[in-house]
């Protein structure tokens, strides 16, 4: 009788989830807009935006700026890849860590973790927090091989609870040789916390001659596209004055698309049950916005994503 009871108790719990997954019919999403010039355009108008989930039309139920302090996870990549082929190249990881900190907004919570095999994330605190953190780094950390993917999952797991405009920056060459999460896992993941990933992705200079070489950069890039995020590429050779000249003008276009996101509130028109594609278009009278503008969003949402709460 006990087990039949427990067997019991296992469906209408199954069915009660069912259900109430069937009743999810809203979803937040972000989105931002940038000129040519990498200005962020203010005052877009939810009545000028056409958006489509899974080719249906969905109704924007509220659309605002949201400038909320934002949780960051800064994982900076200390695997053997990384130590470069010259003498004290190595050095090129904590620069961009402390690089990378700088082009977070100030008033957001920065917690720095590493990427290796024994990855690990400190706790939330302040910029400068950060920033000492990551030229703290030394040459015999940098070692070992690269679980990428794994560490997103761990970063996932420390902004958890999810909340609106988290982000999980990313300072690596984007190989992965390590993990036994796989990509679709870890973009099923992003989806349902709606976090957005930023990559400083530190390019060869040479052709790849390895398949984590080749692979690593476009595993980025779509990762950046998926979750509505920015990716800066930067060549090993390139810390030079010339480029880190080209460093700082970006920081303010990276700062601005962290820390500010229109938050859109959709209804959807048929419940999702997984991963739906997203689509948003400028239907306004501004075609230079339309045409010029870039309109950064994440490619798809998960149902009941964690990022519906603020």
């Amino acid at each position: 009788m006990n087990r039949l009871w427990l067997f019991q108790t296992i469906v209408i719990f199954a069915l009660l989830g069912c259900c109430l997954a069937q009743q999810c019919s809203s979803i937040v999403a972000p989105l931002n807009v940038f000129t040519k010039d990498g200005l962020l355009v203010r005052g877009i108008s939810p009545d000028h935006l056409l958006v489509k989930v899974k080719g249906k039309i969905a109704r924007i139920k509220s659309f605002n700026l949201d400038v909320a302090p934002r949780r960051v996870v800064l994982l900076l990549d200390t695997s053997g890849s990384m130590a470069g082929g010259r003498p004290n190249s190595w050095q090129l990881i904590p620069e961009l860590g402390s690089y990378a900190v700088d082009t977070i907004p100030p008033e957001a919570s920065v917690a720095v973790g590493t990427i290796g095999e024994v990855s690990n994330i400190g706790e939330f605190g302040d910029r400068a927090q950060a920033g000492a953190r990551a030229l703290a780094l030394t040459r015999q950390s940098i070692r070992g091989r690269t679980p990428l993917l794994d560490s997103i999952h761990l970063a996932l797991l420390k902004l958890s609870p999810a909340h609106f405009g988290d982000v999980i920056y990313l300072v690596t060459d984007g190989g992965d040789t390590y993990s036994k999460k796989t990509e679709t896992q870890i973009q099923h993941e992003l989806a349902e916390h709606g976090t957005r990933i930023f990559v400083l992705l530190v390019a060869n200079d040479e052709p790849p001659r390895t398949e984590e070489q080749r692979l690593g950069p476009p595993l980025m890039q779509d990762l950046v596209e998926q979750t509505g995020g920015h990716l800066m590429l930067i060549p090993w050779s390139s810390i030079g004055p010339i480029h880190r000249a080209d460093l700082l003008k970006a920081a303010p276009l990276i700062q601005s698309d962290i820390g500010t996101s229109y938050r859109m509130e959709l209804s959807l028109p048929e419940p999702i049950k997984k991963l739906a594609s997203l689509q948003v278009r400028y239907s306004g009278p501004d075609k230079r916005l339309a045409k010029d503008s870039s309109w950064i969003y994440p490619r798809h949402i998960s149902p009941c994503s964690a990022s519906v709460h603020p």
